[in-house]
C-alpha cells in the first residue's frame, strides 16, 4: 500500500520498492513524470539533515537535485526525474555476466555522481543495488538516487547495524568497530562492493548472517579480481582492490581520482592495449588534487562581510585580483555556494582568451545562468524584455518572450537594453540578494562591463554584489573597471600561500601524509611560489612520472634517484605542456581542437569538426580527464580545468594547425542553427579566412552581415562593427554579391562605423553605396546614414541642409524661408487630424507597415536634433508634420520624437498648452509601447512645467541624464545634463541646489568631452561668480565666449541668447535698467521662439516685465507699459494652466502696475506676491520681489514699510545665497541693514538647513567635519570668516578655519588660542556659559574687551555659537563678517546654532570612529600578536602531543608485544617444546604429529583472533572465531547453531580475558569433536546480570562416555577459569553435555 500522502500530492502512482521505512514509486508531478522516494519514521535531526542535502543538491544544480522535496505528517518525500531504466539488482538478474567494458563506464558513472556528491559537502553511505539505476540509450548509463544521503557534518556519526540496513553493503567504519568515522572514503568502500559485484558477479565475501558479514568487512580480504576473471587488467584489479583497504587512509583519494582512473581503464581497453595503463595507478587513484581553498581566511570574511552589508540593500563591488592560478575562481565559486546556501541568488560568467564575437558575451553568460534558476518564469518584466532575448536564448525560452525585438534608433536601443537589464535585476532582488561573479574581466570588452556597471548603477536597485575575478599578470587596460567607479568596492589582493596553507593543501591531496614531510614541502615552497595551480601540476607530474610514490603504510615518498631532486618544469604552463607532449598525437590534437573551441567545449562539435563519431571521441576525452585536463559539465559538454590547461593545448601545435582547427569548428558550426553558434563560426572562419576560397569567403561574408545584424539587435554596435568590417575584408577576394546584397551589406557597414565614430570606413562605405542606389527608397537610407555621420562630426549645418533635400526627394518640402508659414499650415493640419479624437487615444494608433512611411519618419527623426539649434522654425515644421503623418500612415518607434517636438511647439509658441502637454505624455507612452525607454528629455524640460510644479522635473532630469550616459547615449546624456541645471536655476530655490547641479554633470562633460556642458558649466559658473561676489556697481555685460575662426558650434547662438538673459535677469535685480539691458531683453525676446517652451522662457517674460515697469518711473512711454501689459497676460495664461509655477510674477507684476498707478495697496499686493514664492519654494523671486517691494516703500515715504522689506529681503537673498545682493543692501542702507530686536525674521528654508546638516553629518572624520561646518555655516549665515575652536588638553585650541578673499586669517591650524588675535574673554565666556552670543558692532563698547582682529574697522559683526553635545560643551565656532554691523540676524544665528548642533554630533562621532579605528587597530596587533602565540603553542603542543602519542603507542606495542610472548611461550610454545621431545624420543606416530601440529596452529589463530582491529572489541573477536569453527564443524558433519544475546554492539574486554574465553570455547568444542560423536552442537554467549555467560550444548553421548574429572581437557578450562575469576560448569544435558562458563563483567557491562 502507498501512503495516502502520496496518493494526495501525485498522480497516476505505482509502487516499485518498499524497504524498511522506504517506499519507492513512480507517479506524475504537475504532469512531470518522476520517481518518488518516501522515507518514514525519521526523527528530528534526521529530517533537518535531509532537508540540508536536499538545499545543497539544489544549490548545485544538475541531475542530482531533487524537484521537490516535501516534509509532511507520513514523512520526507523526493520527486526526481524520472527516466526509464531499472534498479541495478534487478538488471544484474536479468543480464548475467557483465561486459569489462560495460561495467567499468557504469562504474565510472556512479564514481561521477559521487564526486558531484561530495563537492557539495554531501556523502551518500547508502550505495547498494537499490540506490543505482541502469538507464539505456547510446550507452547504458548508471545513475544515483540520493535520498538517503547525508551532510558531511552528519556522516561521522552515521553507523550501520539496525533493522533495515544492508550488512552486506557497510564499510568498516560504518560498523562503529574502527576507530575511523565515516567520510567521503566510506562510500569509495562501498562503490568497491558494487565494482567487485558487476566484475566478478559475486561480492568480494560471503556470510549467512549479519555477524558474519561484520566479520568479513571487519577482517577478510577479498580474493585478487584476476583469479575471478581472466580478462580482468591488472589496473583494474588494483583499484577495486585499493576501495575496498579496510583503512580509509588506504582508499584512493577522492571519487574524482577513481572516476579519473577508470577513464584511463577505459581509453586502454578501447584501444584494446589494457597493458598499456600506466604503471602506477594506485598511486594515481590514491593522489587527486584537492578540490578546496586552504588559507584565505581574510578574504572569505570580506566576501561575507560584502555580502552582508549588501543584504542590508546596498549594490557593491569586489575585485578578486590576483596572479593565474592564485585560486581567484576557487574562492569565488566557493562563496557563490556558501551564499546559495544562504538563499542568495546566484550568475556566473566567464571572459574568454581568445574573445567572441557574441554580443556582451559575459552579459550574456550571466543572462544564460540566470535563466536556469527555479523560480525566473514568475519574474514580471516589461515589454522591453525582447532585448534581452536578443542576448540569451535561453532566458527567452525561460521568459516566454520573443527574440526578436522592434529595430529602433541606436540611442533607443541601447538605452531599451539597459532598461530591460535594470528591470531583470530589479524583480529578482526585490526580496533576494544577488550575487554576479565575472571572471577573468581582463579579457572583457569595455562595452559588456560598462552595461553590467550601467545596470546596477541603478538608483532604485538594491542588494547586488558583483564579484569579478582579475588576473594581474595578463594586460588589460589601466581603466577596465573605471565603469564601477560608482559603486562601493573593495579589491582583495590574492597572495601566495602560506607554509601552513601549503601543508594543509598538502594533507587533503595526500591524505595519508608524506614520509619525510619537512623537507618536502620546503622544496614544493620554493617551486611553487606559493601558487596552489602550479602546486597542483608539480605534484601530477611527480606522480605520473613515478617520482611521488606512496609506500605500504600510505605515505608517500619521493624517489630521488641517485639524491638528485628532479628536473620539473619552471611554470604551471610549462608543467601542463609537458604532460601533453607524452600524450598520444591524435589525442594532443583532439585537445588543441577543443581549446581553439573554447575553454568549455561539446564533444559534438569535436565530431562534427574531425569527422569521427561521437562514441570514438570519448575514450579520449575520458583519457584526458583521467589526466586532470579536462572534466565534464553536461551532456556531452566538457570545459578545461583552467585556462592556463587551454592556454597550453591550443600553444601546442604551429600557426598552420591552429588555422586548420579554426576552419574546421568554423565548417562544423555554420550548419547549427543557432545564434550562439553563427557568432562563433564567424570568429572560427575570420581567423581561417586565409584559407577559404573565393565561394567559400562570399558565405562567409554574408554569414558574418547576419550576425552584425543580430548584433545591431542587440545594441551591441563594436560587434557589429567588427563583424562587418571582416565581411568587407572577406569580400575583397571573394565571388562577387548580387548589387542588391552589396548595397544592403554597404548601408548596414556604414551605420555601424558612424556609431563607432570610424568615419573614413563609413565614408568610404557610403560612396559605394550612393553608386548603388537605384530607387527613392534606397537613396532615402543613403541619405539618413549620412545626416546622422555630419551630426556625429558636428557638421550640424550640412546635416541640415542634407535634410531638407532628402525630405523633398521623400515628397515633404520645407525651407528655412519659407519655415514660418509651414508651421502654421503644418499645425492647421495636424488639428483637423486630432480634430474629434483626445490625443490620448492616438497611443493605440496602427503601425505603419509601408517601407515609405517608415524611411520617412527615420528622416524626420535623423533631421530634427539639428533643426533644433539651427533652425527652430524647421525644428516646428518638422515636428508637426513628423505627428501628422504618423497619425494618418501609421506610427513608427521614431514617432515619439517629432510628436514630443509637437507638444513642445503647441504649448511653447502656439500657447495650446493643453494639446501640447498631451502630445508629450503621448510620446513617453508611445516610447513604452516600442521598448524605448520613458523618459524623454523634450517633455520633461519643454512641456511638463506648464502643468507640473517645476521642482518636481528636477529628479526626473537628474535620472534622464544618468540613464543617458549608462546606456551609452553621451549625446542625449549632455542635452539633459544641460536642461538640468537650467531648470534647477529657473527653480529659483538655492544658489547651493545649483552648485551641486554643477558638480553633478561637470564630471559626465569632462568624460566625454561634451562642449555643450562644459559651456553650459562655464556659463553658471560665471553667474555664481556675480551672485556671491561683491555689490554689483555697474551694469553687467553679457558673458561672451571667444571662439577661433572655424570653431564654432552649433549651440553657441544658444549659449549667447542665455547670456544676454542672464544679464537682465541681474541687471534687473541690481537697479540698472539703461539702454543696454532693454536691448539684452529685446534681443532676447525676439528670438524667444528659439527657445520655444523652456521655462527660461517665462522667466525673461518676467524680468523683461520688472525692467520695463522701472523704466516706466523714469520714462513713462507707451512701448513699456504695451510690454509689462502683454507679458503679464502670458504670465496670467500659464498661471491658469500650473498656477504653481507662474502666480506669484501674475502677482509681484500686479503689484508693480498698482504701484506705478499710485494706488495704496501696491504694498499689501507686493507682499502677497513675496509670500506666494515662498510658498512655492521660490526663494529668489521673493528676494527680488521683497527688494522691488522696499525700493517702492523708499520711493512712496514709508520708513516702517521700508524697514520690514528690507530686512525681508535682507534674509531672503542670504537664504537663496545672492551674497551680492545682501552687500549691496547692507552697504547702500547701512542703517537699515541691522536688524531691530524683534525684528520680523524669515523663516527658514527647511531644505537648505536639512541639506547643510546632512552634508556635515555624513563625514566621519574630524578635518572633513570641520571643514564642512565652516563651509554651510559662511554660505548661509553671511560670514566672511569662521573658525572653530575645540576644547583639547584643558584648552581652546583653532582646530580649523575658512575666510573669503579679503578677510584676515590666523596662523595654520591647529593652534593655541592664545597664539591668535581671535577675541579669547567672549570666546570663554561662550565656552563656560553655553549660550551664543552676538556682537552687533564688535568696535563698539561691549563687556569683553577689543580684540586686535578688529582694529582698523569701522564695524564688525560676530557671532560665537558653543558646540554642544550631551551637555558637554566640545568648543565654539567662532562667525565674523568685518565688512558690515549687525549682519548676523536672529534667523542666522538660530541657523548656526543648529549646524553647530548637527556639528557636535558629527564632531562626537568622529572623536569615537577615530577611537574605534584605533582601538581597531590595536585589537588587530594584538589579534596577530595572540594569533603567532597561539599558532607557536599549537605547534608545541602538536608536537608534544605527537611525542606523547608515539610514546603511547610505543608502549602500547611493547605490552602487546609482551602479551603475545607470553600467550605463544605458555600456549604455543609450551605445546611446541612438548611435541619436539616427544618426537625425539620417537613416542609419537605421523598422525599424532599432525594432531599436534594442528593443535598448535589453532592456538596461534586463537591468538591473531583476540587481536580486533578495533584493540578490545570482543565481538569482533567473536566473530572470527566463530568464522574459523563453523567451516571446521561443518567439515566434521556437525550442524552448528550460533547465538548472541544481550551484548549490544561492542563488548570490550581486555585481550588477554578476550584469548582464555576463546580458549575455553576452544577447548569444549574441540571435545565435542573428539569424544561426543554428536549430530549437533549450540554455541551462544550473552551477556546477563552483569555477567558473561559462555554456553557449549551438543546431543552426544553424554559425560558417560567422554573424558573424567582427570581429564588433562577439562582441567585446563577449569584452570583458565579459575585465573580469570569465572566459574565453569560441566553437566549432562540429556541427550548430550552442556558446558557453562559465567565470567563476572566490569560494572559499565553489568
Amino acid at each position: 500500500m502507498l501512503p495516502n500522502a502520496l496518493s494526495n500530492r501525485y498522480d497516476e502512482l505505482e509502487g516499485l520498492r518498499h524497504e524498511h521505512r522506504l517506499v519507492v514509486a513512480r507517479g506524475r508531478l504537475r504532469g512531470k513524470p518522476v520517481m518518488l522516494w518516501h522515507r518514514f519514521g525519521l526523527g528530528h535531526e534526521a529530517a533537518a539533515a535531509n532537508r540540508t542535502t536536499a538545499e545543497r543538491l539544489k544549490a548545485a544544480g544538475g541531475t542530482h537535485a531533487p524537484l521537490e522535496w516535501h516534509e509532511g505528517p507520513s514523512g520526507i518525500t523526493w520527486a526526481l526525474a524520472h527516466e526509464d531504466g531499472e534498479f541495478l539488482d534487478d538488471w544484474l538478474e536479468k543480464s548475467g555476466p557483465v561486459d569489462l567494458a560495460v561495467a567499468l563506464r557504469l562504474l565510472r558513472d556512479l564514481a561521477e555522481s559521487l564526486d558531484a556528491l561530495h563537492r557539495s559537502r554531501i556523502a551518500h553511505l547508502r550505495l547498494r543495488p537499490t540506490t543505482v539505476h541502469v538507464r539505456a540509450g547510446e550507452r547504458l548509463r548508471a545513475a544515483l538516487f540520493n535520498a538517503e544521503a547525508v551532510p558531511f557534518e552528519v556522516a561521522a556519526a552515521t553507523r550501520h547495524g539496525g533493522e533495515g540496513d544492508d550488512p552486506r553493503h557497510t564499510a568498516p567504519e560504518l560498523t562503529g568497530r574502527t576507530a575511523s568515522q565515516p567520510d567521503a572514503r566510506t562510500d569509495l568502500y562501498l562503490l568497491g562492493l558494487l565494482a567487485y559485484r558487476l566484475l566478478a558477479g559475486r561480492l568480494p565475501f560471503e556470510a549467512s548472517d549479519p555477524l558474519g558479514w561484520l566479520h568479513a568487512h571487519l577482517a577478510l580480504q577479498p580474493e585478487d579480481l584476476r583469479a575471478q576473471r581472466r580478462d580482468m587488467p591488472a589496473a583494474v584489479a588494483e583499484l577495486v582492490a585499493a576501495m575496498l583497504a579496510k583503512s580509509p587512509l588506504q582508499r584512493p583519494a577522492s571519487a574524482r581520482a577513481v572516476a579519473e582512473e577508470l577513464a584511463h581503464c577505459i581509453a586502454a581497453l578501447e584501444q584494446r592495449q589494457p597493458s598499456q595503463v600506466p604503471a602506477p595507478v594506485a598511486s594515481r587513484a590514491r593522489f587527486a588534487l584537492p578540490r578546496l581553498v586552504v588559507g584565505r581566511e581574510r578574504e572569505r570574511a570580506q566576501l561575507d562581510q560584502a555580502l552582508a552589508r549588501v543584504q542590508s540593500g546596498r549594490v557593491e563591488l569586489v575585485v578578486l585580483q590576483g596572479p593565474s592560478g592564485i585560486g581567484k575562481s576557487s574562492l569565488a565559486l566557493e562563496f557563490l555556494q556558501r551564499a546559495r546556501g544562504q538563499g542568495v541568488l546566484t550568475a556566473l560568467a566567464k571572459c574568454e582568451q581568445h574573445g567572441s564575437q557574441r554580443p556582451y558575451p559575459a552579459l550574456a553568460g550571466l543572462l544564460d545562468n540566470l535563466a536556469l534558476q527555479p523560480d525566473l518564469a514568475r519574474v514580471p518584466i516589461g515589454s522591453e524584455a525582447a532585448a534581452l532575448g536578443v542576448l540569451s536564448t535561453a532566458l527567452a525560452r525561460r521568459l516566454g518572450i520573443a527574440s526578436h525585438p522592434i529595430e529602433l534608433p541606436p540611442e533607443q536601443a541601447r538605452q531599451r537594453l539597459l532598461s530591460a537589464l535594470v528591470s531583470l535585476l530589479r524583480e529578482l532582488t526585490r526580496e533576494q540578494v544577488l550575487v554576479l561573479f565575472i571572471d577573468d574581466v581582463q579579457w572583457s570588452e569595455a562595452a559588456t562591463l560598462a552595461m553590467v556597471a550601467a545596470a546596477v548603477a541603478e538608483r532604485d536597485l538594491r542588494r547586488v554584489l558583483v564579484v569579478a575575478g582579475l588576473r594581474t599578470d595578463a594586460q588589460a587596460p589601466a581603466d577596465l573597471l573605471a565603469a564601477f567607479a560608482e559603486l562601493p568596492h573593495t579589491t582583495l589582493d590574492l597572495a601566495a600561500l602560506e607554509d601552513a596553507d601549503i601543508r594543509r593543501w598538502m594533507e587533503a591531496a595526500l591524505p595519508a601524509g608524506l614520509a619525510h614531510p619537512e623537507p618536502m614541502l620546503a622544496w614544493l615552497t620554493q617551486r611553487s611560489g606559493g601558487n596552489p595551480l602550479f602546486l597542483g601540476q608539480l605534484l601530477a607530474t611527480l606522480v605520473a612520472q613515478g617520482q611521488l610514490m606512496p609506500r605500504d603504510s600510505g605515505r608517500w615518498v619521493l624517489e630521488t634517484r641517485g639524491g638528485a631532486t628532479p628536473a620539473l618544469p619552471a611554470s604551471a604552463l610549462e608543467a601542463v605542456s609537458s604532460r601533453l607532449r607524452t600524450l598520444p598525437a591524435e589525442q594532443a590534437a583532439l585537445l588543441g581542437l577543443a581549446a581553439a573551441a573554447g575553454r568549455q567545449f561539446s564533444a559534438q562539435l569535436l565530431a562534427s569538426a574531425t569527422g569521427r563519431p561521437l562514441a570514438a571521441l570519448t575514450p579520449a576525452l575520458e583519457r584526458a580527464q583521467a589526466e586532470g585536463l579536462v572534466e565534464p559539465e553536461g551532456e556531452h559538454t566538457w570545459r578545461f580545468v583552467h585556462d592556463r590547461l587551454q592556454q597550453a593545448a591550443y600553444e601546442s601545435a604551429d600557426a598552420a594547425t591552429r588555422l586548420d582547427w579554426h576552419l574546421r569548428l568554423g565548417q562544423a558550426l555554420r550548419v547549427q542553427d543557432t545564434d550562439a553558434a553563427l557568432f562563433d563560426s564567424c570568429r572560427h572562419l575570420e581567423q581561417a579566412l586565409s584559407l577559404l576560397d573565393p565561394g567559400a569567403r562570399r558565405e562567409f561574408a554574408l554569414a558574418a552581415q547576419r550576425a552584425a545584424g543580430k548584433a545591431h539587435a542587440s545594441a551591441a554596435f563594436a560587434q557589429q562593427a567588427r563583424l562587418l568590417r571582416t565581411a568587407l575584408t572577406a569580400l575583397a577576394s571573394a565571388l562577387p554579391l548580387s548589387p542588391a546584397q552589396r548595397l544592403a551589406l554597404m548601408h548596414e557597414a556604414t551605420d555601424a562605423f558612424v556609431l563607432t565614430q570610424d568615419f573614413e570606413a563609413a565614408e568610404a562605405c557610403l560612396a559605394e553605396a550612393r553608386r548603388l542606389e537605384a530607387d527613392p527608397l534606397a537613396r532615402a537610407r543613403g541619405d539618413e546614414l549620412r545626416i546622422r555621420m555630419l551630426v556625429a562630426q558636428q557638421r550640424a549645418q550640412e546635416a541640415l541642409q542634407a535634410g531638407v533635400e532628402a525630405l523633398g526627394r521623400l515628397g515633404l518640402r520645407v525651407s528655412t524661408e519659407r519655415a514660418t508659414l509651414d508651421t502654421v499650415l503644418q499645425l492647421v493640419r495636424l488639428r483637423l487630424r486630432l480634430r474629434g479624437r483626445p490625443v490620448a487615444a492616438w497611443i493605440d494608433a496602427p503601425a505603419a507597415t509601408d517601407p515609405a512611411q517608415l524611411q520617412l519618419q527615420r528622416l524626420i527623426f535623423a533631421t530634427i536634433s539639428v533643426a533644433h539649434t539651427l533652425a527652430s522654425p524647421l525644428y516646428a515644421v518638422l515636428g508637426l508634420a513628423g505627428t501628422r503623418l504618423a497619425f494618418e500612415r501609421g506610427v513608427t518607434p521614431w514617432s515619439w520624437q517629432p510628436i514630443s517636438v509637437a507638444g513642445h511647439v503647441l504649448s511653447g509658441v502656439f500657447d495650446d498648452i493643453d494639446t501640447g502637454h498631451a502630445l508629450g505624455e503621448l510620446s513617453v507612452r508611445l516610447g513604452e509601447r516600442f521598448g524605448t525607454h520613458s523618459l524623454s528629455f523634450n517633455h520633461l524640460f519643454y512641456v511638463m512645467h506648464w502643468k507640473v510644479p517645476i521642482a518636481s522635473t528636477l529628479p526626473l532630469l537628474r535620472n534622464c541624464f544618468e540613464q543617458a550616459e549608462r546606456s551609452g547615449n553621451p549625446e542625449i546624456a549632455g542635452y539633459a545634463a544641460g536642461m538640468f541645471v537650467g531648470v534647477t536655476w529657473n527653480a529659483m530655490g538655492s544658489l547651493s541646489a545649483l552648485d551641486d547641479a554643477l558638480h553633478e554633470v561637470r564630471p559626465l562633460g569632462e568624460r566625454h568631452r561634451n562642449a555643450l556642458v562644459l559651456d553650459c558649466c562655464a556659463s553658471f559658473d560665471w553667474l555664481l561668480g556675480l551672485l556671491r561676489g561683491g555689490a554689483p556697481r555697474a551694469p553687467i555685460e553679457p558673458l561672451r565666449r571667444l571662439r577661433s575662426e572655424g570653431d564654432a558650434l552649433p549651440h553657441d547662438e544658444i549659449f549667447e541668447l542665455v547670456h544676454d538673459q542672464l544679464a537682465v535677469m541681474l541687471n534687473v535685480m541690481a537697479g540698472f535698467y539703461g539702454d543696454d539691458v532693454v536691448a539684452h531683453g529685446e534681443r532676447v525676446r525676439r528670438n524667444l521662439h528659439r527657445m520655444a517652451g523652456n521655462f527660461s522662457t517665462p522667466l525673461h517674460h518676467w524680468f523683461e516685465a520688472l525692467l520695463h515697469a522701472q523704466r516706466l518711473r523714469e520714462r513713462p512711454v507707451g512701448a513699456s507699459r504695451r510690454l509689462v501689459h502683454k507679458h503679464l497676460r502670458k504670465l496670467r495664461a500659464w498661471a491658469a494652466h500650473c498656477p504653481e509655477n507662474h502666480l506669484h510674477r501674475v502677482a509681484s507684476l500686479e503689484a508693480e502696475l498698482a504701484a506705478l498707478a499710485g494706488d495704496p495697496a501696491a504694498s499689501r499686493q507686493y507682499g502677497r506676491a513675496v509670500e506666494l514664492a515662498r510658498a512655492q519654494g521660490f526663494t529668489g523671486d521673493a528676494a527680488i520681489v521683497a527688494h522691488r517691494w522696499a525700493r517702492h516703500c523708499a520711493r512712496t515715504g514709508d520708513p516702517a514699510g521700508l524697514r520690514d522689506a528690507l530686512e525681508l529681503a535682507h534674509g531672503l537673498y542670504s537664504q537663496w545665497g545672492a551674497t551680492c545682493m545682501v552687500r549691496q543692501i547692507e552697504e547702500d542702507m547701512p542703517g537699515f541693514a541691522r536688524p531691530r530686536s524683534g525684528a520680523h525674521a524669515v523663516p527658514l528654508d527647511t531644505l537648505t538647513l536639512v541639506k547643510a546638516s546632512q552634508s556635515i553629518s555624513a563625514e566621519l572624520e574630524m578635518a572633513a567635519v570641520a571643514a564642512r561646518l565652516l563651509q554651510q555655516a559662511m554660505e548661509n549665515a553671511g560670514a566672511r570668516y569662521a573658525a572653530l575652536l575645540l576644547h583639547l588638553d584643558g584648552q581652546l585650541v583653532l582646530a580649523a578655519q575658512r575666510a573669503e578673499a579679503g578677510a584676515r586669517q590666523e596662523p595654520p591650524t591647529p593652534v593655541p588660542l592664545a597664539q591668535t588675535l581671535l577675541p579669547a574673554p567672549l570666546l570663554r565666556a561662550v565656552q563656560q556659559g553655553g549660550e551664543a552670543l552676538v556682537l552687533e558692532d564688535a568696535c563698539a563698547p561691549h563687556p569683553w574687551g577689543a580684540s586686535p582682529r578688529w582694529h582698523g574697522r569701522a564695524g564688525v559683526s560676530v557671532l560665537c555659537v558653543p558646540v554642544v553635545a550631551a551637555r558637554d560643551v566640545l568648543g565654539v565656532l567662532y562667525l565674523e563678517n568685518e565688512l558690515t554691523a549687525g549682519c548676523f540676524t536672529p534667523e542666522r544665528t538660530t541657523l548656526a546654532g543648529v549646524l553647530a548642533g548637527q556639528a557636535a554630533i558629527a564632531i562626537a562621532n568622529a572623536r569615537l570612529f577615530s577611537e574605534l579605528g584605533a582601538a581597531h587597530a590595536g585589537l588587530r596587533q594584538a589579534n596577530t600578536r595572540l594569533e603567532e602565540r597561539v599558532a607557536e603553542r599549537t605547534r608545541a603542543l602538536e608536537e608534544n602531543h605527537a611525542r606523547l602519542r608515539r610514546l603511547e603507542r610505543q608502549i602500547a606495542a611493547d605490552e602487546e608485544r609482551q602479551r603475545i610472548m607470553r600467550d605463544l611461550h605458555d600456549g604455543l610454545g609450551s605445546q611446541l617444546f612438548v611435541t619436539l621431545s616427544r618426537v625425539e624420543r620417537d613416542e609419537l606416530e605421523r598422525e599424532d604429529i599432525a594432531s599436534a601440529l594442528r593443535a598448535c596452529i589453532a592456538d596461534m589463530r586463537l591468538v591473531l583472533e583476540a587481536m580486533t582491529p578495533d584493540g578490545n572489541d570482543f565481538l569482533a573477536a567473536w566473530g572470527s572465531f566463530r568464522f574459523r569453527w563453523e567451516a571446521q564443524l561443518a567439515q566434521a558433519g556437525l550442524a552448528s547453531h550460533w547465538a548472541v544475546r544481550g551484548a549490544g554492539d561492542t563488548l570490550e574486554l581486555p585481550a588477554a580475558t578476550a584469548l582464555q574465553v576463546l580458549r575455553i570455547a576452544q577447548e569444549g568444542l574441540a571435545n565435542v569433536m573428539k569424544h561426543a560423536r554428536a549430530k549437533r552442537v549450540e554455541v551462544g554467549i550473552a551477556v546477563e546480570d552483569g555477567a558473561l555467560c559462555l554456553a557449549v550444548r551438543d546431543d552426544g553421548v553424554g559425560l558417560k562416555d567422554a573424558p573424567g574429572p582427570g581429564s588433562r581437557g577439562l582441567d585446563n578450562m577449569r584452570a583458565r577459569a579459575r585465573r580469570l575469576g569465572a566459574t565453569l560448569a560441566i553437566e549432562a544435558a540429556h541427550p548430550g553435555t552442556r558446558l557453562a562458563l559465567q565470567l563476572p563483567l566490569p560494572p559499565r557491562h553489568a
